[in-house]
């Protein structure tokens, strides 16, 4: 479902904005239907575009969900992004989330 288990968005400046995409891709008949940041962090946020939650994903549809990191203060800062789906083998998938706020 996620091509990765981790992204890291770079070093950035205190105040600026990086952003990144990440696709979640489907083999199978696949509904998106939540997307959890853990810890709630507003250092990091995830938009998955128009579409409201949950998202089926047709056999080899993708859904590119929007990262983005805007620290607010100098050093490394980490969450989990939480992808939950219907798929019954692996009902939620992570990526781990990292980043470093430079001055």
């Amino acid at each position: 479902m996620l091509p990765c288990t981790r992204c890291d968005l770079g070093k950035v400046a205190v105040g600026d904005v990086a952003t990144a995409t990440l696709e979640v891709q489907n083999i199978d008949l696949l509904f998106v239907e939540s997307l959890t940041l853990s810890p709630e962090d507003p250092v990091f946020s995830v938009d998955a575009g128009a579409d409201p939650l949950p998202v089926e994903l047709e056999p080899g549809e993708v859904l590119a969900l929007e990262l983005t990191f805007a620290p607010e203060v100098e050093g490394a800062a980490k969450a989990a992004l939480l992808v939950g789906s219907n798929d019954p083998s692996t009902p939620e998938a992570t990526a781990a989330l990292t980043g470093t706020g430079l001055p």
